[in-house]
């Protein structure tokens, strides 16, 4: 028996020792093969660096930390609610409850972390904990910090706690006396932050290929990666964040966690993080081919940690190793940019990559891969419309003006597909000094308004065209027709807030106070932008506006989104003429004093004191009906910032101080009327320059064309001009060969 025993003992090593042989192998072929691998990992960089064989999935620990007994259980739930419920008189109060239960978590941390509920209170508790009590969680998950990564509950307590370290760290660097404080104050010896650091990122570099493809560890490397490269510490509860998921951002919303000052901000590190840095990149792409790159780049998991390492390697690799292995003009990059195109996540990926690094590459994709089926691309609206977005960002003046030379000419057909591309179009044009600008007013007046306006509008710049009254003998059913006629365009001007808002399908004077959708929100922002982008437009929004129902045009005004287009009116009256302005405010007569009281209506009658200068009756008449309601409008919050703003203490108590008051605004209201006047002149005279310009290079065009022309009829004299052109014109005959030639001669004799 024992020498059964010794002989299985025996061929167990043997297995072992032929697995790390292996293994060894694997790795040094992965490091000498240069077509498949990463081929700019030059020996000069590896040399600095211990390369570490990764371990597979399986290998990873699966160690148990216990649960709770159900009275340590409900003691920590308490404390929680307490905690969230925030009860406490003051701080002192606060921090001894906090130090109280710290007392009780000593030796149970990995316990609590691994718990649903009482996660939530060692990450509220981490919030509030000062250095040491920091710094005794940080020792107590030593060990085990590959297990507190990969798990669902305790991976947001490590994130957490990270973002405190790198605090702490910053902390320790410009103050290097504060460890000998903590000693003296705790008597315990404390090791530097930065090293405990550094301690634990050694503990996962085994397992960094694993965590980059698993759906809670990934989490952790993107913000160790962030903390060694000193970016900024993106907040948890943000849109968009790099640092947690979406179902993590609705749940910290739920349970009411709010982030400390520590996130948000970007902090100094030691220099010894930037070998740290190169050491955990070189060590996490050991042995990926190029393949394997671009599948983890379009991977939903492991993307956003390859797009911060494309952000980061600069800083120790110039060459940007992964930069260019994964975008290295081969066979099969057509292949991999065209799948980029079509999934959200690669577009994300590609979106970031053209917005995070040198034009040089995003030109080079552009031209190859994009410039000839921009239009298509646009069609793809969930993926490569945010590629477009992202290139009219980062790209050159040039290749802009090629991007708007293809989209303008269908606007209408973008705005039917995408809002917000149609928007960073209008924005380009103000940018490039009104570029073709006239060209999209055209194309959005004759989809929006009706016939009439836009004829009042096309061909000028500053006013509508006013027809002159002529008599016209008309008959009877002439007359109906008209009649019917004026009908059809008063119902088209309405539905110029229609087309674009959709006002009978949104949710504008819901009883059941429905939230506005993203929907409503998207078309009320392209107007606001349509109503700056030209005058026009303004004047036709506020045509539309008049002609509304009088309760139709006040549940906008407490609409959470619509109120904002009205908004825009208010803040421009020197576009505007007295009469107009008269018009307008009469609207609001009657109900002052409800918009005062409401968050979104108090904002509309706070700009009605520069709306309605010049026009001081009417401005007495608004202070008048809010004076006649005055209990009500001061026991709203919003209608005391209203009283304020209108300065109704002085209209009560001195009426002569705020009639001086008003006489001031009068006379800001003049000189900005008197700007936008001067502005307007030189904008004017700018556009007839470059029309200037553009006819005399046009004529210089003709005449080269001409003389051209009469060099080619000089050779042949008898020629006319006539017969050249129809010459040019016509195309070659064919050159006959075979059947066809031998039909042609039988047709002849």
């Amino acid at each position: 028996m024992a020498k059964a025993r010794g002989r299985r003992e025996a061929k167990k090593q043997e297995k072992q020792e032929g697995q790390e042989k292996k293994l060894e192998k694997e790795f040094k072929s992965a490091l000498e093969s240069p077509e498949d691998d990463l081929k700019n990992h030059h020996q000069e960089e590896i040399s600095d660096v211990h390369l570490v064989p990764q371990l597979v999935k399986e290998a990873l620990p699966t160690t148990f930390f216990g649960l709770l007994d159900k009275p340590e259980k409900q003691f920590f739930l308490e404390a929680e609610s307490t905690l969230n419920i925030n009860v406490f008189d003051n701080d002192e109060e606060k921090q001894k409850y906090i130090n109280s239960i710290f007392n009780e978590v000593k030796g149970k941390e990995l316990k609590l972390v691994t718990d649903q509920i009482c996660s939530k209170l060692m990450e509220r508790l981490i919030l509030e904990a000062n250095d040491s009590q920091l710094k005794n969680i940080f020792q107590s998950f030593e060990g085990f910090f590959v297990k507190i990564a990969h798990h669902k509950y305790s991976s947001h307590c490590l994130e957490t706690l990270l973002v405190r370290c790198a605090a702490l760290i910053e902390k320790e660097l410009l103050n290097p006396n504060i460890l000998l404080q903590e000693s003296i104050d705790s008597n315990e010896e404390y090791s530097p932050m930065d090293s405990m650091f550094i301690f634990m990122i050694n503990e996962y570099i085994p397992y960094l290929q694993e965590m980059l493809e698993n759906q809670y560890a990934s989490h952790t490397l993107r913000l160790i990666l962030l903390i060694l490269a000193s970016k900024e510490l993106p907040s948890t509860t943000v849109s968009n964040s790099t640092l947690r998921s979406k179902k993590s951002k609705v749940a910290r919303k739920m349970i009411e966690i709010k982030d400390n000052e520590d996130f948000s901000k970007n902090y100094q590190v030691p220099s010894t993080f930037k070998f740290e840095l190169k050491k955990t990149i070189l060590n996490l792409t050991q042995g990926l081919s190029i393949t394997k790159l671009r599948q983890l780049s379009i991977d939903k998991v492991s993307s956003p940690v390859i797009q911060i390492i494309i952000k980061v390697e600069s800083i120790y690799d110039k060459n940007k190793t992964i930069y260019n292995t994964i975008f290295n003009a081969d066979e099969k990059e057509s292949a991999y940019m065209e799948y980029c195109l079509t999934d959200p996540v690669g577009s994300h990926f590609l979106q970031f990559v053209i917005m995070n690094t040198k034009s040089k590459l995003s030109e080079r994709l552009f031209e190859t891969y994009m410039k000839d089926r921009l239009m298509k691309l646009v069609n793809r609206n969930t993926t490569a419309v945010y590629v477009i977005q992202s290139l009219l960002q980062k790209l050159k003046t040039t290749y802009v003006k090629q991007i708007l030379d293809i989209l303008m000419p269908n606007f209408n057909q973008i705005t039917d597909l995408n809002l917000e591309l149609s928007q960073d179009i209008l924005d380009k044009v103000m940018e490039r000094k009104a570029y073709k600008k006239d060209l999209i007013i055209q194309q959005v007046l004759s989809k929006y308004s009706s016939s009439s306006l836009s004829n009042k509008f096309i061909g000028n710049n500053s006013q509508p065209l006013l027809a002159p009254a002529i008599s016209i003998s008309v008959s009877q059913p002439d007359l109906k027709e008209i009649s019917e006629s004026k009908k059809e365009d008063e119902d088209q001007k309405i539905n110029l807030l229609e087309s674009i808002l959709k006002l009978s399908t949104s949710t504008l004077g819901n009883i059941k106070d429905d939230w506005p959708t993203a929907e409503e929100r998207r078309n009320s922002i392209f107007l606001e932008k349509l109503i700056s982008f030209d005058e026009k437009f303004l004047v036709l929004t506020f045509d539309t506006l008049l002609e509304l129902p009088r309760e139709r045009f006040i549940q906008m005004c407490f609409h959470g989104i619509f109120s904002h287009v009205i908004e825009i009116i208010l803040l421009s009256p020197e576009k505007l003429s007295t009469i107009q302005r008269r018009k307008f405010l009469n609207c609001f007569d009657g109900e002052i004093v409800n918009l005062c009281c409401n968050v979104y209506g108090s904002h509309a009658v706070d700009k009605l004191w520069w709306f309605s200068s010049k026009l001081p009756i009417y401005k007495e008449r608004i202070a008048n009906e809010m004076v006649s309601e005055s209990l009500k409008v001061k026991e709203s919050n919003y209608g005391r910032l209203v009283w304020k703003n209108w300065k109704l203490e002085l209209f009560t108590r001195k009426r002569v101080d705020w009639k001086a008051e008003v006489r001031e605004s009068d006379n800001q209201f003049d000189k900005a009327v008197e700007e936008l006047s001067k502005r307007n002149e030189k904008i004017n005279e700018k556009m007839k320059n470059q029309n200037n310009n553009n006819d005399k290079q046009n004529k210089k065009q003709n005449e080269k064309q001409n003389e051209n022309k009469q060099k080619e009829l000089k050779k042949r004299p008898h020629e006319t001009i006539e017969n050249y052109v129809q010459r040019k014109s016509s195309k070659k005959p064919e050159k006959l060969r075979g059947r066809k030639l031998k039909k042609s001669r039988k047709a002849k004799t």
